[in-house]
């Protein structure tokens, strides 16, 4: 299937790891030039080294900044457009959040969290917004959770910081649509990897569980037995970049194996 990608050129933030390098290599598959938005400047190096072996005819270009209200995001969006000539598409990958009910997290942790996102998703956005206003296939793809829907109390950061990611998305779908630019969200639910190892050693602590009992326990919450992989993820955020998605925005696709309780 052709999904019209080849040449684009994407920004994705969080390109280093997880579910943003996935993203980057399933961009990368499809023959678009990307830029890796990311902290750490040596790992970032690396990925983008690795992946120009792998994939020699596309443009890869590592952009290291912080993520936040400042003008770093302002500059590395500005000098990856014009690295790549331009800007087609953007995939706000970065952020994350820590468990724990209020007053159980610091509030140094709560700023540092909510600078990534929701705030340095927004700064992405606005920084990029007038080189997508010049594309004609521009789109913005942001990366949720499911407790953004589906709030509870051990994840109070994760429901906050989630929750505005689907009130942002929708309300610059509705803004920016006719401009002809197109918004959406991928909400993944446990996916393999770091992540998910991380959260079967919390279950096991927390409800004294071996560790093959509490993998056992987060299956069983999946109606598929199993965790998402950061690919199927980026499957879905590819599609919505792309050419046959051209007529969805402001939507959600989850990547959950089902997990979640509403459509």
């Amino acid at each position: 299937m052709d999904f019209g990608l080849k040449g684009k050129k994407v920004l994705v933030s969080g390109a280093t790891r997880g579910i943003g390098k996935a993203c980057v290599e399933e961009f990368a598959a499809e023959g678009c030039d990307i830029a890796l938005f990311a902290r750490d400047e040596a790992l970032c190096n690396k990925v983008a080294e690795d992946l120009r072996k792998r994939f020699p005819d596309n443009r890869f270009v590592p952009i290291i900044s912080d993520l936040g209200l400042n003008e770093k995001v302002k500059k590395a969006v500005a000098e990856a457009a014009d690295i790549l000539g331009g800007l087609d598409i953007v995939v706000n990958a970065a952020g994350g959040s820590v468990r724990g009910g209020l007053g159980t997290v610091s509030h140094d942790e709560w700023r540092r969290r909510l600078e990534a996102k929701p705030l340095g998703m927004m700064a992405v956005c606005e920084a990029a917004l007038p080189y997508l206003k010049k594309s004609d296939h521009a789109c913005i793809v942001n990366l949720s959770g499911l407790h953004g829907k589906e709030p509870v109390p051990w994840a109070v950061m994760a429901g906050m910081i989630n929750a505005s990611v689907h009130g942002f998305s929708k309300a610059l779908a509705s803004g920016l649509g006719p401009l002809g630019i197109r918004v959406n969200v991928v909400t993944p639910g446990f996916t393999s990897g770091r992540r998910f190892e991380e959260l079967i050693e919390i279950t096991a602590r927390d409800r004294n569980l071996n560790k093959e009992a509490a993998e056992k326990w987060l299956r069983d919450l999946v109606p598929l037995k199993k965790p998402a992989d950061a690919k199927d993820v980026a499957a879905a955020v590819v599609f919505l970049s792309s050419a046959r998605a051209k007529m969805i925005s402001g939507c959600e696709i989850k990547v959950d194996g089902g997990r979640s309780r509403h459509i």
